[in-house]
């Protein structure tokens, strides 16, 4: 890792973080594969056992899309990223949120035109003012480097109107804006796109499982807590874990052995950061396709045995279950008491009234938008096309309801003095994703049950009879959602006290508990090896502990 006559990475650093590369890159593949073979039973047990759904309103099948077309164009300058001059550009939001960019709106209409890039921006953040971000970034990378603030440089100045989408690791995105109404139309669907794009490469619902919840093993293995989600591709993913952990555990050693001004010492630093992307990337490029194949090969393999010997496996799963509480409970009763009881209620009366509003709100703007449809139509494509306004409401018209759950980022934030794990923002994006499925949901089903009434119907020509059947189908769908909304609060304030409550309680517990979990992996029997984890069925039954320690509070 060498960065030339300015090296400041000594030999031993520089053999550390070889080591420490090569060790995350073993213990991910290790943690995938448990991992991916976990999920695969867990889907297998929950079709076995047809567990019902607590909803009332279906979710809308995957292979029936909101909308085909784009979610918005429209015109704007974006700065290039070799040569940092602005250029006009047509841009092209995809229904799989991935943001194209063309050289004008004819040449996006032509036939087989490729566009001059397009932006994937899972785990990008969105900023309005980057000329503040980049002064705080540069205060903070100076504090790092044990520099005089006085000593940095002017940082570059945008032009008004520019958002800024950042990631920590990748290229970062500037688009100019004519005005302000312009930037901000545009702003919450570049939100939009940073949180709603899916990254992963690999389209698999065990993978998809599987995936994000190797990466929190991997951190924890590793001595990082909590629940952190990096987006993007699978080995950009793996590379930005390992980079961060790279920074947080080696880096600051470098960055002190810095010398020269600033300009000199940024240089260095970039190089230093360059060179580590380039032996992380190394790395994880083909331990991650090794992992891959690995997986897909022995799937055919596991899928069999859940069949043959299911019923052994839920003997086994429950017999370690039961070893694990009878070990556990008198360990982490104490724990619960000095790290989840204290603030579960406090964390609660954060987050009650946000989510009670917003969700509240969302239910009346779905009411006030049915009352608002025009259905017209003589065929059931004409009558689905002119509900169209109808399914925008979950994508764009939401944000008075879900901007109400924003109230709760500075106190969230203000936690981080005893949960240094909490990130408000991302507790904040998952409530708002939930308030959106309901609404979705609830658009689905209005238009599959009123479709097959009014097609043929002699109410398309009568505007009494055309009103009456729609309040009657909105009147089944408001009870219903009203139902599933109740439900999805709980789930929210779940989610919300969990993600805050559970990371050090874990950082604590599983310590102490290595002597219970540790002979039970030992203990295996050999078919079970491959598809069942001691150390998951722990976080689960840790997990329903907290999760009933917090529904009591929520009763």
């Amino acid at each position: 890792m060498g960065v030339g006559a300015s090296n400041p990475v000594d030999d031993s650093t520089k053999q550390e973080i070889q080591e420490f590369i090569k060790d995350s890159v073993a213990t991910f593949g290790i943690e995938y594969a448990k991992s991916y073979a976990t999920a695969a039973w867990y889907f297998a047990r929950m079709e076995a056992r047809k567990e019902p759904k607590p909803w009332k309103l279906q979710k809308r099948p995957e292979d029936q899309p909101v909308f085909t077309e784009p979610l918005k164009t429209g015109y704007a300058a974006k700065e290039g990223a070799v040569v940092k001059n602005w250029k006009k550009r047509w841009f092209v939001v995809r229904p799989d949120y991935s943001v194209e960019y063309w050289a004008s709106e004819e040449e996006w209409k032509k036939p087989k035109a490729k566009p001059k890039g397009i932006m994937h921006l899972a785990g990008y953040t969105v900023n309005t003012n980057p000329n503040d971000t980049e002064l705080n970034r540069l205060k903070a990378l100076a504090e790092k480097m044990g520099m005089d603030l006085s000593a940095l440089p002017k940082p570059k100045e945008y032009p008004p109107f520019t958002v800024e989408m950042y990631h920590a690791r990748r290229r970062p995105w500037y688009v100019q804006f004519q005005n302000e109404q312009e930037m901000k139309e545009w702003v919450p669907i570049f939100r939009e796109c940073c949180w709603r794009a899916y990254g992963l490469m690999w389209k698999d619902r065990c993978h998809a499982r599987a995936f994000p919840h190797a990466l929190w093993r991997t951190r924890w293995a590793l001595g990082a807590w909590g629940y952190w989600t990096y987006g993007g591709s699978e080995e950009q993913q793996i590379a930005d874990m390992i980079s961060s952990l790279i920074d947080s555990k080696f880096l600051y050693k470098v960055y002190g052995k810095i010398q020269g001004p600033w300009i000199v010492r940024n240089k260095i630093r970039e190089q230093v950061l360059k060179t580590l992307d380039v032996a992380v990337s190394t790395a994880v490029k083909p331990a991650w396709a090794a992992c891959e194949q690995a997986v897909k090969q022995v799937l055919p393999k596991i899928e069999p045995t859940f069949k043959d010997k299911a019923t052994a496996l839920f003997e086994v799963e429950n017999d370690i279950a039961t070893k694990i509480k009878e070990g556990i409970m008198t360990i982490i009763q104490p724990a619960m008491k000095e790290h989840v009881e204290p603030h579960t209620s406090k964390i609660f009366d954060i987050a009650k009234a946000p989510v009670n509003d917003a969700f509240d709100h969302a239910v009346q703007l779905f009411s006030e938008a049915v009352d608002k449809l025009e259905i017209r139509g003589a065929n059931r494509d004409e009558l689905s096309r002119s509900m169209r306004e109808l399914r925008w409401l979950s994508y764009w018209y939401l944000y008075p309801a879900t901007d109400k759950l924003d109230a709760m980022y500075d106190p969230l934030w203000a936690l981080r003095i005893v949960f240094s794990d909490i990130w408000p923002s991302s507790i904040i994006w998952d409530a708002k994703y939930k308030i959106r499925n309901r609404i979705d949901a609830a658009v689905y089903c209005f238009e599959a049950r009123i479709l097959p009434q009014l097609e043929g119907s002699p109410a398309l020509n009568n505007p009494e009879q055309l009103k009456a059947v729609i309040q009657s189908v909105k009147a089944g769908i408001m009870e219903d959602l009203k139902h599933d909304v109740e439900i999805a609060k709980k789930m929210v304030w779940l989610r919300i006290i969990k993600d805050i409550v559970q990371p050090p309680f874990n950082r604590n517990v599983r310590p102490l508990c290595q002597h219970v979990i540790q002979p039970l992996v030992s203990a295996l029997p050999e078919f079970a090896k491959v598809i069942l984890d001691p150390w998951q069925t722990f976080d689960d039954i840790i997990k329903n502990v907290i999760n009933t320690l917090i529904l009591a509070v929520l009763s």
